[in-house]
């Protein structure tokens, strides 16, 4: 799921097909789905995130263009654990290594 736009590009252009996207507004995404012969559709994904700082934003707009570009493109996305794992507090030990 992490390089899917890097994973489709290919495929995309061979069939005439580009994505944009772009942030817009506070929090908000637009994934534009293009044909060469000039038909688009769009779509606005927005999402909040949960730390209102420059890497909270930088992360939820990553997440957001994943996202945006599967459901544009009716991808299904095997492994996601909604960055859970990701989010899990660290936990120490109170073990002493000998």
């Amino acid at each position: 799921m992490s390089n899917i736009i890097e994973s489709t590009r290919d495929a995309l252009s061979e069939s005439g097909l580009a994505v944009s996207q772009f942030p817009i507004g506070e929090h908000s995404l637009i994934t534009i789905l293009m044909h060469q012969s000039g038909e688009w559709i769009q779509s606005e994904y927005m999402m909040k995130p949960t730390k209102n700082d420059p890497q909270g934003v930088g992360s939820v707009i990553t997440y957001m263009r994943r996202y945006a570009l599967a459901s544009i493109l009716n991808l299904s996305i095997m492994e996601d654990d909604d960055a859970n794992e990701a989010s899990k507090p660290v936990v120490k030990s109170d073990k002493k290594e000998k």
